[in-house]
């Protein structure tokens, strides 16, 4: 199972990943409505959990051979 973050806030985004964790988090956007999370989450979580969010999760989710959990 993934989440993807479009519509949610910080605060919201903060709620999924204390009770789910952050290796389900996936950065979504509403295009062409609103601006994806990236700035924010990466401000919020540091650069890991952003990494996990933008780059990590997606490739996992996507099904990436290569695809990593970062390292704490």
């Amino acid at each position: 199972m993934f989440v993807e973050t479009s519509s949610y806030g910080v605060r919201a985004t903060d709620a999924v990943v204390r009770v789910l964790g952050v290796d389900v988090l996936v950065v979504g956007s509403d295009r062409p409505y609103a601006e994806p999370l990236t700035a924010q989450l990466h401000d919020a979580f540091g650069p890991a959990a952003a990494r996990a969010f933008s780059t990590v999760n997606p490739a996992r989710l996507l099904g990436a051979p290569h695809a990593t959990t970062p390292k704490p």
